[in-house]
């Protein structure tokens, strides 16, 4: 008898932490849902294309202080 309380005590604790909200972002909820899947799947080559993309911004962005910058890093490493 006191197993069955208990019991029915998990199932309430169960049921109550498996709903979950859909997630939302605002204005790029859309978004979110069609990128996110794939950083899921793929998340080293999400991250190799962010990296390369980010860097070669930076790149256009500061120009020659960039290149500067990291030459002045590797001479003091």
């Amino acid at each position: 008898m006191k197993n069955e309380k208990i019991y029915q005590l998990l199932v309430e604790k169960m049921r109550e932490m498996s709903v979950v909200p859909p997630q939302e972002v605002g204005l790029f909820t859309g978004v979110y849902k069609k990128i996110v899947p794939y950083l899921k799947v793929n998340p080293w080559k999400s991250a190799f294309l962010i990296s390369f993309l980010s860097t070669f911004l930076a790149y256009i962005v500061f120009g020659k202080a960039l290149v500067t910058l990291a030459s002045i890093l590797q001479f003091g490493f």
